[in-house]
């Protein structure tokens, strides 16, 4: 699970250590870089789902922004013509 901290505007991932929780800040770019990786091995795998439903499910699963989210649909399409 991850969530935005918005004192540093980072995301951070939540692990239960122990019965504590801790936070570990997660690399820039590292939940776009995990989308792109899933929606990859979604399509390869046969997955018959349109891309802008797999991007959409990538969005919340991944806790993308909009941002994050139009640059997925250039990432695919653009790779896609050429």
């Amino acid at each position: 699970m991850t969530f935005l901290d918005k004192e540093r505007g980072k995301r951070r991932k939540i692990t239960k250590e122990g019965g504590a929780i801790m936070t570990h800040p997660l690399p820039e770019g590292e939940l776009l870089r995990r989308a792109i990786r899933w929606i990859s091995e979604q399509r390869e795998g046969g997955q018959k789902k349109p891309l802008i439903d797999l991007i959409t499910e990538a969005g919340k699963q991944f806790d993308l922004s909009p941002k994050e989210g139009d640059f997925l649909i250039h990432f695919f399409t653009e790779a896609k013509e050429k």
